[in-house]
């Protein structure tokens, strides 16, 4: 585990640098605010969209306090695994398809899913420690089939920051040039100034010979 990394976000969680909110991890994961993205995440656990193979078990990481996801891991029958840096779980939401786990997306081993959720991490990580945690996720031993990401689609420039501060990020443009996901959604139907943020799902094998991650 990354000890600076993980000092970096337990310090953001022990001063609520993101918000008094509902949430330690920010107004981004008030239940408000995800209340659209929850539906599509039932609707992509049970393949409403269309036929692609079954997804039976999810990672999400980092899954911050979990005050959002109940909203659709308890609309289907996933298998949810939440892991975070820094271990702020909700011990009453563990059951037989909820479990937790401190996880550093950049150096973990990681448990073997359907799915990875990547949602609102890579936002506050420079471009070393996104090529950190996607050569670690794409390591033989850690096992899934899709990727679903955070990525705003109109930031033509990608710009380098340092952890924890927090920029817009594009997946498709330099330096990480990923290809067309195989499905993507908005987050919101709302008039803000990052109204393009959306989450995109990519299958393991497109992202394998991406030359950012060389």
């Amino acid at each position: 585990m990354d000890s600076h990394l993980r000092d970096v976000f337990s310090n953001v969680y022990a001063t609520r640098r993101w918000g008094e909110g509902e949430s330690a991890s920010g107004s981004g994961s008030s239940r408000s605010v995800t209340g659209q993205l929850s539906k599509w995440l039932t609707g992509l656990v049970t393949q409403a969209y269309f036929s692609y193979p079954a997804i039976n078990s999810v990672l999400d990481i980092p899954c911050g306090d979990y005050n959002w996801q109940s909203q659709w891991v308890d609309a289907t029958d996933v298998r949810y695994y939440g892991g975070d840096i820094v271990p702020v779980f909700p011990e009453d939401c563990e059951s037989d398809n909820v479990s937790f786990h401190q996880l550093d997306i950049t150096t973990s081993d990681l448990p073997s899913v359907d799915l990875v959720l990547v949602r609102d991490c890579f936002v506050h990580l420079s471009f070393d420690q996104i090529k950190s945690a996607m050569r670690n996720l794409l390591r033989d031993s850690n096992a899934w089939k899709w990727i679903a990401m955070t990525t705003f689609p109109l930031t033509r420039q990608n710009k380098e920051t340092v952890c924890p501060s927090w920029r817009p990020l594009n997946m498709r443009a330099a330096p990480f040039m990923f290809p067309e996901p195989f499905l993507s959604t908005i987050e919101r139907d709302v008039k803000t100034k990052y109204r393009d943020k959306s989450i995109a799902v990519w299958q393991r094998e497109q992202l394998e010979a991406c030359s950012f991650l060389l």
